[in-house]
């Protein structure tokens, strides 16, 4: 799909109380149709929540494995759970969670698509409430979590599973 569509319709599922606060955003660094030189972001009021870099994400897989091309699903599990994604993680995660009800995509494997999902208009304030978040929850989903309970104006302490 088209980043501004994509784009658009991500937006378009935000909750009243985020609207226009929350913004996803793509950019690609340098001349070239470089792959490498490219993150997303997700922003809350201009500040950046979540950062999506597929330079950051190699070059820490060299760190760890010294193979720049290594396909060690250790390393990548590890990465991910540090919230160490690429810039093409976060579009087709966005891409699927357009697609999802919003009861699939909380519960869904990919911390990205739930950490966007505690944003959606479509999150009542009544599930959001009764939502408990593990301890070991991705760092991503806590702080969405905590965004949008703020927004709505409730504490922003998730209870805990």
């Amino acid at each position: 799909m088209i980043w501004t569509k994509l784009k658009k319709a991500a937006e378009s599922l935000v909750a009243d109380s985020l609207q226009g606060r929350i913004q996803y955003h793509l950019a690609r660094y340098g001349p070239g149709v470089s792959y490498i030189m490219r993150r997303g972001w997700i922003a809350f009021d201009g500040h950046q929540i979540g950062n999506f870099s597929t330079i950051k994400r190699i070059r820490e897989r060299f760190a760890r494995t010294g193979n720049w091309y290594s396909e060690d699903e250790s390393v990548k599990a590890r990465l991910d759970g540090e919230g160490c994604f690429t810039r093409d993680d976060f579009v087709n995660s966005l891409e699927e969670y357009i697609g999802l009800q919003v009861e699939d995509a909380i519960r869904s494997t990919n911390p990205i698509i739930r950490a966007v999902a505690m944003f959606d208009r479509r999150l009542g304030k009544r599930r959001l409430t009764s939502m408990s978040i593990a301890d070991d929850e991705h760092q991503l989903v806590k702080i969405s979590y905590q965004i949008r309970m703020q927004a709505e104006g409730f504490s922003s302490q998730p209870k805990t599973a």
